[in-house]
């Protein structure tokens, strides 16, 4: 329907949406769900819609997709468990709820972040979040979306581009899994938004 099938996270507040993006294995998912649980409007992960005109996300699939370890951190999200299938990229799918608290139809996207969740501290790694030119941007969320579509790329990179263009980027380390990962992504979150709408 003239949507752009992205992969990638939409996660936001007071009707301002972040758009998460990134390879795989950087904890979108991690966050997305961390924020869902942490009382964020939630309009989807790994694969969202968005409106190239409006810059408005919304949902494709009521699931998330979690490293094995992570699962039990969001005991609190009711959702049937799926196992990882053999030889795939060994995550669990969690199907939640047909319309699970915090789940949006769309959300308005104010700014794009590129977040990379690691397991551990790191001396290299601080948490913490900074603006970045928008073609950093682009580079985290083609490639990825690029890998999984079939036929017309350059129309897609373009559109890719054309989403970016325009709003407010980020890169994004939330910090470690640690015992203050969760306050600390929403405070970081809350942030970025912030940022974004102040530079709109």
């Amino acid at each position: 329907h003239g949507n752009l099938l992205v992969h990638g996270a939409a996660v936001g507040t007071e009707g301002a949406g972040l758009l998460l993006v990134g390879p795989g294995g950087r904890g979108k998912s991690t966050a997305a769900t961390t924020l869902l649980r942490r009382g964020f409007a939630f309009a989807g992960e790994d694969y969202v819609a968005i409106d190239p005109s409006t810059r408005r996300a919304f949902g494709v699939y009521t699931s998330v997709k979690l490293l094995p370890g992570d699962v039990e951190r969001h005991a609190s999200v009711r959702a049937e468990r799926l196992e990882p299938a053999h030889g795939r990229d060994d995550k669990v799918a969690l199907l939640l709820d047909e319309t699970p608290p915090g789940f949006v139809e769309g959300i308005q996207l104010v700014a794009v972040a590129a977040s990379h969740v690691t397991p551990e501290a790191t001396d290299s790694q601080d948490p913490g979040w900074a603006r970045v030119a928008p073609a950093t941007m682009v580079a985290a969320l083609a490639p990825s979306t690029l890998f999984q579509t079939v036929g017309f790329r350059h129309t897609t990179f373009a559109a890719c581009a054309h989403v970016v263009k325009g709003l407010p980027t980020y890169a994004w380390t939330p910090g470690p899994l640690d015992g203050a990962y969760d306050e600390r992504l929403e405070l970081h979150a809350r942030a970025i938004l912030r940022d974004a709408l102040e530079a709109a």
